[in-house]
C-alpha cells in the first residue's frame, strides 16, 4: 500500500474533525494544520450569509485557507500533515449561496488561487445525524431555539447565556428613529435627487 504523506479530515462543524486530527497525529507523529481559529462565521453551513455579503464571505474563507496551505506549498514540506479542512468544500458553499454571476467570478478566482497547490493524499469524511449537529450548535454557539435568534447582530458575536445571578432589568419603550416613506436618502441619511446625486446639506 502506498504511503499517505498528507491526510485531511472533512465534515460539517461539530462532527469532531479537529479532535480526530489530533488523535491520528499522536499515533502517526504527524503535524496538525488547523483551519483559521479566527472564524467569525461559525454557523455559515447552517445559516447562510445575506445576499449582500455572500461573495465577500466566500472569498474570506477561500483566501484564508489558501494562505494556510501556501505555507506548505513546496512538495517537500507538504508531508506528515493532517489538515482539518479542505478547499473542495468551498465550491459547495459557493454553489448554494452565490448568484450565478458571483459563482462564475468565484470559480475563476478559485482556479487561479489554487492552481499548483498541493492536495492531500487522502480525505476522511465524517458525518453525523442532523439532530446531533443541531444540539451541538445550541450548546456551542448559543443558538436560541425559542425565538430562533443566532447572534446579537448579523454575523457578530454569538449569544451569551445569562444564568448567574444577580439579574437586573430596565423598562424600555420604542421610539421612531426613521421614516419609511417620503424622499429618497442614502445610508448617511443624505437626500438623493432623481439623478442619484447627493443634495448638499439636506438630510
Amino acid at each position: 500500500m502506498e504511503r499517505i504523506y498528507t491526510l485531511a479530515c472533512e465534515g460539517p462543524p461539530g462532527v469532531g474533525k479537529t479532535d480526530l486530527c489530533y488523535m491520528l497525529a499522536s499515533k502517526l507523529n504527524y503535524q496538525v494544520v488547523e483551519d483559521t481559529p479566527l472564524d467569525p462565521f461559525p454557523l455559515r453551513p447552517y445559516f447562510p450569509p445575506s445576499k449582500k455579503n455572500a461573495l465577500s464571505t466566500q472569498l474570506y474563507f477561500l483566501l484564508t485557507r489558501v494562505k494556510i496551505i501556501k505555507q506548505y506549498a513546496p512538495p517537500s514540506l507538504f508531508r506528515n500533515l493532517i489538515l482539518d479542512f479542505t478547499l473542495l468544500k468551498e465550491k459547495i458553499y459557493a454553489s448554494l449561496f452565490l448568484s450565478e454571476t458571483e459563482n462564475k467570478i468565484y470559480e475563476e478566482l478559485l482556479q487561479q488561487l489554487t492552481s499548483g497547490l498541493p492536495l492531500p493524499d487522502a480525505v476522511i469524511l465524517l458525518m453525523a445525524s442532523p439532530d446531533y449537529l443541531y444540539d451541538h450548535i445550541k450548546r456551542k454557539y448559543g443558538y436560541d431555539t425559542e425565538f430562533g435568534r443566532m447572534h446579537l447582530m448579523e454575523y457578530s458575536r454569538p449569544l451569551v447565556k445569562i444564568d448567574t445571578p444577580p439579574f437586573y432589568a430596565i423598562k424600555c419603550v420604542t421610539s421612531i428613529t426613521s421614516m419609511k416613506g417620503g424622499i429618497k436618502i442614502n445610508e448617511r441619511a443624505q437626500v438623493i435627487n432623481v439623478y442619484g446625486e447627493v443634495i448638499p446639506s439636506l438630510y
